[in-house]
């Protein structure tokens, strides 16, 4: 679909207001992603979903449920009856986290910390009416049987990482049995912060991939690069967090971390992997079944 059409759709669906440009904007996997500026107000995100209908609406739909309990860009208009599906969300100015953590400011990082823990603890408000069915134990293996048959792992790592998987199987089932929801992507690329000297989190955007299981996953995601020699939002996240109300089992953050190997290891079945991205998978996986 080019720009010209995207443009025309825009306008019938927001009849009331004069489109004055149409920009692409980069950080779009799957879908593309375009900001809208008008001839009087604030712009707009105008989102073309590639993942289907489905996820079109779930999207759309579970940014209105959490409107003004978790801080999402509001829903100005929507069209995801018909291929491809289109979503007009409120533009929130701000930068990303993966701005903020590549500045390495340890002041500005700590209030973005705690600020990002707050907010995450307020995932554990929306649980399922009954257990979610996860097993995180199976899905890593999965994943992990998938990487190694595919070469992307030798067979070295993999007897780690079910060796790994073996001493914690227990404890990850009993995070599953507390599902809440669940992002599935917490990022540093989908939190936008509000861009001032102590920055707070302005939106979460993305929620495609949004379930329900253990809040250790999206905690996983959220601290992927923290380590203890290399602290970026950690200890602040986890304070808040439980300052909030969320609760943390003993050993959190290796689960945290053991979590976090389903999507490393499914990152290898990409096709267009780049090899720095691959590197930094495997770092990944080594660190967190090695570690001590």
């Amino acid at each position: 679909m080019d720009e010209k059409a995207i443009t025309e759709r825009a306008r019938r669906m927001l009849p009331d207001r004069r489109i004055t440009a149409v920009r692409p904007w980069p950080g779009g996997l799957r879908n593309a992603l375009f900001r809208l500026s008008f001839e009087t107000g604030p712009d707009a995100a105008l989102r073309v979903y590639g993942g289907g209908l489905a996820a079109a609406r779930g999207e759309v739909d579970l940014h209105r449920a959490l409107a003004g309990r978790i801080p999402v860009p509001d829903v100005l208009a929507a069209a995801v009856d018909t291929e491809p599906a289109f979503a007009i969300f409120r533009w929130i100015e701000g930068p990303l986290l993966r701005t903020l953590c590549s500045r390495g400011e340890p002041a500005a990082l700590a209030a973005a910390g705690s600020s990002i823990g707050s907010v995450l603890a307020r995932f554990g408000d929306f649980r399922p009416a009954a257990g979610s069915g996860a097993d995180a134990a199976a899905a890593i293996l999965e994943a992990n049987e998938a990487a190694e048959r595919a070469g992307a792992l030798g067979a070295t790592l993999a007897e780690r990482v079910r060796q790994h998987v073996a001493t914690v199987r227990d404890r990850l089932a009993e995070a599953d049995a507390d599902p809440v929801l669940v992002h599935g992507d917490f990022s540093a690329r989908n939190i936008i912060l509000d861009g001032t000297a102590r920055p707070a989190v302005a939106a979460i955007v993305d929620w495609e991939r949004a379930a329900t299981g253990s809040a250790l996953i999206d905690l996983g995601s959220v601290l992927r690069y923290e380590r203890p020699d290399r602290p970026l939002l950690e200890p602040h996240l986890s304070n808040a967090y439980r300052a909030a109300g969320g609760v943390l089992p003993e050993g959190w953050r290796e689960l945290a971390r053991t979590y976090d190997l389903i999507d490393a290891l499914r990152g290898f079945g990409s096709a267009t992997l780049p090899a720095d991205a691959r590197a930094e998978l495997l770092a990944i996986v080594t660190g967190t079944v090695t570690a001590p």
